[in-house]
């Protein structure tokens, strides 16, 4: 997961991304402090599907959902969370 945190935050241009799996093939991609985190919704949406086609695309295994999360957070590393919007990525086939 450490690769494709680096990935995406290389390719979306983040500066604190975290990813992990749930379940059976859920991956959970959070931005920290986004510039996205004041945007509209329809822009986290299309944030959210492009994170989905880029995980399903270069993960290692097989992902059945991307959910892609924008957190506020106060205070730096530990800090906390005043804001948490949640989106799950449509990529397009």
């Amino acid at each position: 997961m450490m690769v494709l945190r680096e990935q995406i935050a290389t390719q979306f241009h983040e500066a604190r991304v975290q990813v992990n799996v749930i379940g059976k093939g859920t991956v959970v991609v959070t931005f920290i402090n986004s510039p996205l985190n004041g945007a509209s919704p329809e822009e986290k949406q299309k944030r959210a599907d492009e994170v989905a086609a880029f995980v399903m695309k270069n993960g290692k295994h097989p992902v059945r959902q991307v959910r892609t999360f924008f957190v506020s957070q106060s205070g730096g590393i530990g800090g906390s969370v005043t804001g948490l919007d949640r989106y799950t990525g449509h990529p397009k086939s």
